[in-house]
């Protein structure tokens, strides 16, 4: 009997925490049901401000719609204006390569022509050391008789100040 009196108030327990749930979720559910009605009179009062709106809207874009067919007219005279100057630049574009390379062929040239002078004097030096070195060489010969007649070391740097 304890048992069943246990038993029998977990029930009724359980029954009233769930009769308070139900409860609770059937006045969620009426202000559920509250709210759909007034944000469903709001969308409808918002519709009708819309459309008011997107006729104003309307005549107001045809307004703009002459005043931008205007401004096409205008830029269709500066594209017209545009083209013809890209053209030109073109032209000067090309101009200017050909000068680039008119210049450019005249520098490698001039390059070409500084090395092979420099090339020249080069040899012209070369020419004109071993042109000194076989003077001194023979001068040199010509006097090493009398530098094998020097006894010391003196005796030779006296001879060199007389050269």
């Amino acid at each position: 009997m304890k048992e069943e009196r246990k038993t029998t108030a977990r029930l009724r327990d359980q029954s009233e925490k769930k009769l308070q749930q139900i409860a609770l979720v059937d006045a969620e559910i009426a202000a559920e049901i509250e709210r759909f009605r007034w944000k469903r009179e709001e969308i409808l009062f918002n519709m009708g401000t819309v459309e008011n709106e997107s006729h104003q809207k309307l005549d107001g874009m045809k307004e703009e719609e002459k005043a931008i067919l205007e401004e096409i007219a205008e830029f269709d005279l500066l594209q017209y204006e545009n083209e013809k100057l890209h053209t030109r630049l073109k032209i000067l574009a090309s101009e200017q390569k050909e000068n680039f390379q008119t210049q450019t062929t005249e520098r490698e040239r001039r390059k070409q022509k500084d090395f092979d002078i420099r090339m020249a004097m080069e040899e012209m030096l070369r020419k004109t050391i071993k042109n000194v070195d076989e003077s001194y060489e023979r001068e040199a010969v010509s006097w090493s008789p009398s530098l094998l007649a020097c006894d010391s070391l003196i005796d030779y740097c006296r001879l060199l100040r007389c050269i």
